[in-house]
């Protein structure tokens, strides 16, 4: 087919070769549509219903430990949802400690689970206060066992607070009795043991709340109260069967953690 000179003319002067090399001048890159590569996902499987949002640790099959949020809606215990693993950190050299989501570790009467020598049965059973002291530097609390809402400030010296406390109290019980002030004695008894209760529950109440756990059917409402007021020694050992793993690492008595310094026990 020819093309007319006037025809030529509507596209510029210029051959007809020069006209078709132009064609195929390469595009620029920043025009090309770039190739979508596919996100590596994994089937996680809900421990518990949550809602959207709710951030969870999962163990990887090579041992690693990732965090995954719920999707949108929630998920119900059993329930299979795929997350992108390119949206979760990857897990430092350093071991992480698995925490049970929407189940106690143990259950309330379960202090005995690593003998009677434990550091976990002793510290709770004769120094509640302190055992919730470490369990309030594994989770960034404050002294009282309330959120920080991430400022670690507030947690630091929490137990160190706590273990004078009842230091402070051991020697006035025992000041009283030699005194023979059994007035006092009760006081002292009394306010000690509505402090422990008071930053129990708060720490009960919070692991409950954070790991997804149910009620049980006993104190529908009011579990984390009843429990906290009539067993806090049991209460005590709960939290910190629930918040380490002491079939991995050995318990420590008078350490922030409850475990050895080096174990970077602590929980975000």
């Amino acid at each position: 087919m020819s093309v007319s000179k006037d025809e030529l003319g509507k596209y510029g002067e210029g051959s007809q070769d020069e006209m078709v090399e132009a064609f195929l001048v390469a595009p620029d890159p920043e025009d090309l549509v770039k190739p979508t590569s596919a996100t590596p996902m994994i089937e996680v499987v809900a421990p518990a219903t949550l809602s959207e949002g709710y951030k969870f640790n999962v163990s990887m099959p090579s041992g690693e430990t990732m965090s995954v949020s719920v999707p949108l809606g929630g998920v119900e215990s059993g329930q299979k949802f795929f997350v992108p693993m390119s949206s979760m950190p990857a897990s430092s050299n350093s071991p992480r400690i698995s925490i049970p989501v929407g189940h106690w570790r143990g259950s309330i009467v379960g202090c005995c689970k690593y003998g009677c020598y434990h550091s976990s049965f002793l510290v709770s059973w004769c120094c509640a206060p302190v055992a919730a002291g470490q369990v309030i530097s594994r989770l960034k609390l404050d002294w009282l066992g309330r959120p920080t809402n991430g400022d670690v400030q507030k947690s630091t010296g929490a137990f160190k607070i706590l273990f004078n406390l009842t230091l402070a109290y051991w020697v006035l019980r025992i000041f009283c009795t030699l005194g023979d002030f059994p007035l006092f004695k009760f006081l002292a008894l009394l306010c000690f043991s509505i402090f422990s209760f008071y930053i129990l529950r708060n720490i009960r109440s919070h692991v409950r709340q954070k790991y997804a756990i149910p009620e049980d059917r006993i104190c529908p409402g009011c579990e984390d109260t009843c429990y906290s007021c009539l067993c806090p020694c049991l209460v005590a050992s709960q939290l910190l069967h629930h918040t380490t793993d002491y079939n991995t690492y050995r318990g420590a008595f008078f350490t922030e953690t409850g475990v050895p310094d080096h174990i970077d026990a602590v929980i975000v």
